[in-house]
């Protein structure tokens, strides 16, 4: 998302002190996601929110708008006749909270924290298809790998077709077999 384009979404959710805030600062910090309260619920403190996105107990709040710029399959789920659009309600499978504020961050700012970084997004990025996040995903797990996480990694490569960073991981397994070996039966 080009900088201008995120101009463009703050006017039209009424961010004008944000717009002005991002031009002196050059940074979308607060602006999008004030304080954010835990609770029985995650609120994000804004009064133009205009759908809950639901994992377990917990809502969030967001934007139509940028969920359906980001993501091809929230554009489909708000532009035709089904619940979520009658009700403004999603119910967000598998997943757990903190992946999904990881994966609203990414779609309101276009950048996340490589520690932010989950396998659970990269699923997450393909079933939503938010291709930015995906291809952020395949590119930093290779520097990730490590004994601890390549099981994992692997599996989620696996399962959401991520070819290159499957390979990436079954290299790192041959050639840490022994450490890995010694490593799965402690």
């Amino acid at each position: 998302m080009s900088s201008g384009n995120l101009f463009e979404k703050l006017k039209l959710l009424g961010f004008t002190e944000g717009v002005k805030y991002l031009h002196k600062h050059k940074s979308v910090g607060e602006v999008l996601f004030p304080e954010v309260k835990f609770s029985d619920q995650v609120v994000f403190d804004d009064d133009l929110t205009d759908v809950s996105l639901f994992v377990g107990k917990y809502e969030i709040r967001c934007h139509k708008l940028i969920l359906t710029t980001e993501s091809n399959v929230f554009r489909k789920m708000f532009s035709t006749d089904m619940k979520e659009k009658r009700l403004s309600m999603v119910q967000i499978e598998d997943v757990n909270l903190q992946d999904l504020r990881s994966f609203l961050l990414f779609m309101y700012m276009d950048k996340l924290e490589e520690s932010k970084i989950t396998p659970g997004l990269l699923t997450q990025a393909n079933r939503y298809e938010v291709w930015g996040l995906n291809t952020l995903c395949v590119t930093i797990f290779p520097k990730k790998l490590n004994l601890n996480n390549v099981v994992e990694i692997w599996y989620s490569a696996y399962l959401n077709d991520a070819k290159s960073l499957e390979e990436d991981a079954i290299a790192f397994m041959s050639r840490n077999q022994a450490a890995f070996q010694l490593f799965q039966s402690t």
